[in-house]
């Protein structure tokens, strides 16, 4: 009688906050079911796609791997799959993009230094969340966003004007699931399309959900990814 193998590590890559704290509903969802890692970038620090990704690296786990990146995360998660080879057992992207999701961001790309984190703040509830949502969950996505400064989400911002990591997913190919919020304001649905476009047999599952996928439909969420990464590792 062989031993099973181990489950591949779920590693989660934050949104634009980057703090990870938003992530909390996904592991109440998971509980004990699935090891998992949660990456946090700086908040006080500027770092490019590529310094993000290689920072990010530094942090993964030994052993099997599944990525996750949601929203702001789907290009470094792009990246570092195409890197790491039969270790990496499957891709998920959650309401994200591998280039800039609304082009003409970037002929707006001036306006970013007119962005503050106070503001941004005050927003983000509404833009991530909708309008019917606990306001506890709406109270945690402002502190999440308010603990990073107006430096690093100007330059956050910035890099999704201009990132284009399509070339990093021609040479993926691992299972790959892109999670789709059906009532996103700021990803559109082109983006996922974009991703089966490079990504062979990659599959787009839509959830009825805005922005925050993970944090609005946690369960839901979690039961097409289990079904998803539990499959090809049992």
């Amino acid at each position: 009688m062989t031993d099973k193998p181990a489950k591949p590590t779920l590693v989660l890559l934050p949104g634009m906050d980057g703090t990870g704290e938003l992530f909390q509903p996904l592991l109440a969802a998971i509980k004990d079911d699935w090891p998992v890692c949660v990456v946090r970038y700086p908040c006080e620090e500027p770092k490019t796609f590529d310094e993000l990704v290689e920072y990010t690296r530094s942090l993964l786990p030994d052993g099997p791997l599944v990525l996750l990146g949601e929203s702001f995360s789907g290009p470094v998660a792009a990246s570092l799959a195409a890197g790491l080879g039969r270790r990496l057992k499957a891709l998920i992207f959650v309401a994200s993009f591998i280039r800039c999701p609304r082009p003409k961001l970037s002929s707006l790309a001036f306006l970013v230094s007119l962005v503050n984190v106070k503001l941004a703040a005050r927003m983000a509830p509404l833009l991530l969340l909708g309008r019917n949502t606990a306001p506890e969950l709406r109270q945690a996505v402002r502190m999440a966003v308010g603990r990073i400064t107006s430096r690093v989400l100007q330059s956050r911002l910035r890099q999704v004007a201009i990132v284009d990591a399509t070339p990093s997913c021609t040479s993926i190919e691992c299972p790959t699931l892109y999670l789709q919020a059906a009532n996103d304001r700021l990803v559109p649905a082109s983006a996922g399309l974009a991703v089966q476009m490079v990504i062979p047999g990659a599959r787009i599952v839509r959830l009825k959900a805005p922005h925050g996928l993970l944090q609005t439909r946690p369960e839901e969420a979690w039961r097409e990814m289990h079904g998803f990464i539990a499959s090809p590792c049992a």
